[in-house]
């Protein structure tokens, strides 16, 4: 693995860790990397009202950053 392919993937845990945490600038730009296995963080967080305020508008910027059918419907059936 190339030192830069070391740093990405480096970076991606820390976005992805602090995403998962409840950070909602990382899970946008976690969403920025499209990876499916993040499809779960991204829909967990449409699915629901967080206590912080701002915690809807983070998971609607990640769907935006997210072009998948899975997410495009989760967006259609927000209240």
């Amino acid at each position: 693995m190339l030192p830069h392919e070391t740093f990405e993937r480096e970076l991606y845990d820390r976005v992805r860790a602090l995403a998962v945490e409840g950070d909602g600038s990382a899970l946008i730009a976690l969403a920025r990397y499209r990876d499916e296995r993040d499809l779960p963080l991204v829909l967990g967080a449409l699915a629901r009202d967080g206590p912080r305020e701002g915690d809807r508008w983070n998971a609607q910027l990640a769907a935006a950053e997210f072009p998948h059918p899975k997410v495009r419907l989760a967006v259609v059936a927000l209240p």
